[in-house]
């Protein structure tokens, strides 16, 4: 059901009845924000993975298989198409705190291809033309840790805060 919400977001025909339906993106955005609470609670089907180490062929067809593949990549998928150019569903997002937790849902997930991106597209049309959400994503501060610094060293790459932003230096590289 929500792979054909989804598909109908993007459609002339029914996009603007998605969009009138604000009970519909507030229980998208509740589901979301359970099943990813959940997900970080333990180890269950909501978890992420994102260590790619224990991803073999039989766990990629198991996970392809699965009914719940793909299910919180579409949550955000649904929330970022009817927040396009809506102004009122943008605000309701950010009234549900939304921007955070679809910031906090942009990782890289086995379980949820292309996620990063859908989070990406998200943010952005609940940006657009929106000062409120603006200024949310402007006062959030970097209070979380790196998850693999470690990898971001082998990439050449070091983050630290400067002046209460984050920044992004290049390593040398070791011969």
């Amino acid at each position: 059901m929500l792979s054909i919400l989804c598909t109908a977001s993007i459609c002339d025909a029914y996009i603007s009845l998605l969009q009138n339906s604000q009970d519909l993106l507030q229980t998208t955005v509740e589901v979301l924000k359970c099943i990813h609470l959940l997900g970080k609670e333990s180890c269950n089907v909501f978890s992420s993975l994102s260590d790619l180490k224990y991803l073999n062929d039989e766990t990629r067809e198991e996970i392809a298989s699965h009914p719940l593949n793909g299910f919180k990549k579409n949550l955000i998928r649904l929330i970022g198409n009817v927040c396009c150019g809506c102004k009122d569903n943008q605000d309701l997002v950010r009234k549900l705190d939304g921007i955070p937790l679809i910031l906090d849902c942009c990782k890289f997930d086995a379980k949820n291809p292309y996620i990063t991106q859908w989070c990406i597209l998200a943010i952005r049309n609940l940006l657009e033309n929106n000062l409120e959400n603006q200024v949310v994503i402007a006062n959030i501060s970097a209070a979380g840790e790196l998850s693999d610094p470690k990898l971001l060293n082998e990439m050449g790459i070091q983050i630290h805060s400067e002046n209460g932003k984050i920044c992004m230096k290049s390593l040398p590289f070791a011969s």
